[in-house]
């Protein structure tokens, strides 16, 4: 076997590493604390290590260990550095302004922001630092008062404003603190997948974040001023998100009328209301009706537009098919607001989608919506699905339940007898030109998609022309960001195969058949893909790999119900 990846499992290795704490905070459903050095390092410190102060330069001594998703320091012992004092004006505007003498209201500036400025040197943040000495005397002393600020300018991330913040301020109760920690734990809930909290819910993971210890009263109620918190019944979410939401619905159940656009033969029903929902299982036709819709649409003479959430998923729809971020005109400077030119928008896969990305259509949809997807599935990477809310507001037409393939699970005693296993079935789907596809819950581990990307293009396309970047021509890749510049935009999700080397990027086609050119930066091989990359698509033979740091991951019944449901001929589960 040619795969060499089974010596590239990690190893503990003794370390010692020095650096700035510029990140802390409490891991979920642990007592250990996660530190970051110099914003690069991790470190997991159990509790009861020894004691250590934020933002301070730190010894710590452990062994490398990988999880499922990152490499990280676990420390046995952590030994704070002697406290440096904040550094003078004359040593400031020397670092940050250099030979050019400071202006008075420089001068001032830096004498307010002295202890900011200090951290966010130690921290290897310079260019900040720089940025923040050409303020007004004003605003600096805004920032000053309240460095959440930096967050909220997305200047800092919170961890390292709450850094700055212990610096200038001796206060952990103080009340900007408690309202920036407030907006925080709410935008990470709606990243999250779940946006809107309990009180108690919100209140614990308020006190967890800032690791405050519970004997000061609080008043809330005071804390959360509206502006700050909405409250939707008995539980409290962001102003943003709970508006949106609203809107959306409100839009859903106010504006049902038909609109006229024609008679389509068999799908009366469908386009009786202006808004409507498909669902299905796996295998119930869903993608094949909404092909026919289309068809049957077009030749009735309506404009019609067929999107996915993913441009893999849009592979599957054909040709005319285009991500749901292309249909809105998303780019840099956000989403077009100019109305769309179609009688009728299909949006297959809306399990993955959120408010936002579904108000920013709604805004611009003048004519019928019809949604696609099923429950089952996986729910946005990020954001608080729109898929449940939507079933209880529109029109559902379920297609049902249909069988699936026959889940073969097959047990290994060794990661090598694994990659055995998976390299067999890959040249025999090879050799019977067979579509096939590797699917990992994860991106790094031993088992992850990144190591099994290498060690499958070893297997398939060992001798394929290097054209830079570790790639090959003849590589299956994946495009993972958007790419507006060329002649024909590129969108994350579409995969293709690499046919050359441009002049500053790789030549590749895409499924649908378009030759364009992409930076090697914006690429990933596609031998395996995670479950959420593959939602909607569909190949012959699956193989479903569970990495054994990603069991509980692996066992999330969306997670599988994706990675089962992806074979037309054969699924397979690979475990050890």
């Amino acid at each position: 076997m040619s795969s060499g990846i089974a010596n590239e499992i990690p190893i503990d290795i003794p370390v010692e590493q020095q650096g700035t704490v510029t990140s802390l905070r409490g891991m979920p459903r642990s007592t250990s604390t996660r530190l970051v050095l110099n914003r690069k390092v991790t470190v997991v410190v159990p509790k009861g290590v020894s004691e250590y102060f934020a933002g301070l330069q730190v010894i710590v001594r452990g062994v490398w260990k990988h999880g499922a998703r990152h490499r990280y320091l676990s420390a046995s012992t952590i030994e704070p550095v002697e406290t440096p004092a904040d550094w003078t004006v004359e040593r400031l505007s020397r670092a940050l302004l250099g030979p050019t003498p400071a202006t008075g209201e420089q001068t001032a500036v830096l004498t307010v922001l002295a202890p900011a400025l200090s951290w966010l040197l130690t921290a290897r943040l310079g260019k900040l630092a720089t940025r923040l000495t050409q303020l007004s005397l004003r605003k600096a002393q805004h920032i000053a008062a309240n460095p959440y600020l930096l967050v909220k300018r997305r200047e800092l991330d919170f961890e390292s404003a709450d850094m700055v913040h212990r610096r200038t301020h001796g206060d952990p109760w103080l009340l900007s603190r408690l309202q920036a920690a407030t907006t925080e734990v709410l935008r990470r809930a709606e990243r999250a997948g779940c946006a809107r909290l309990t009180r108690d819910d919100l209140i614990g993971r308020i006190t967890a974040l800032l690791a405050l210890d519970g004997d000061q009263e609080v008043d809330w109620e005071c804390v959360w001023r509206s502006s700050l918190v909405a409250r939707d019944g008995e539980r409290y979410c962001l102003p943003s998100w709970f508006y949106v939401r609203r809107r959306v619905l409100q839009q859903f159940q106010n504006n049902q009328l038909a609109l006229g656009a024609g008679a389509v033969p068999g799908y009366e029903t469908i386009l009786a209301h202006r808004y409507s929902v498909i669902t299905g299982a796996a295998m119930s036709g869903k993608t094949s009706l909404v092909r026919d819709l289309a068809g049957r649409c077009r030749e009735a003479g309506w404009r019609v537009a067929v999107t996915a959430m993913t441009g893999k998923a849009a592979s599957v729809l054909g040709p005319e098919a285009m991500t749901i971020h292309r249909l809105i005109g998303y780019g840099p400077k956000g989403c077009s607001i100019q109305p769309l030119p179609y009688d009728l928008i299909l949006i297959d896969e809306i399990s993955m989608c959120t408010y936002p990305l579904l108000a920013s259509v709604l805004q611009i949809a003048k004519g019928h919506v019809v949604c696609f997807g099923d429950p089952r599935q996986l729910p946005p990477v990020e954001g608080e699905p729109v898929f449940q809310d939507l079933m209880k507001v529109l029109p559902v037409h379920d297609l049902g339940i249909r069988p699936t393939v026959e889940i073969e699970t097959v047990r290994h005693w060794s990661l090598e007898h694994l990659l055995a296993n998976l390299e067999q079935l890959c040249r025999t789907c090879e050799g019977e030109q067979r579509e096939w596809q590797v699917l990992s819950p994860v991106r790094r581990s031993a088992l992850g998609t990144e190591r099994l990307n290498l060690f499958l293009q070893r297997v398939v396309n060992e001798h394929g022309t290097p054209v830079g970047d570790g790639f090959r021509i003849g590589d299956r890749v994946l495009v993972m960001r958007n790419d507006y510049r060329g002649p024909i935009p590129v969108y994350n999700g579409q995969t293709g195969k690499v046919i050359g080397a441009g002049e500053t990027a790789l030549r590749v086609q895409l499924d649908g058949g378009e030759a364009v050119e992409v930076s090697s930066r914006d690429l990933e091989p596609a031998y395996c893909l995670t479950v959420h990359k593959a939602q909607g698509s569909r190949y012959d033979t699956v193989v479903f790999v569970v990495p054994p740091v990603a069991k509980e991951f692996a066992e999330d019944i969306h997670m599988q119900y994706v990675g089962f449901t992806r074979g037309r001929r054969a699924t397979l589960c690979y475990a050890l």
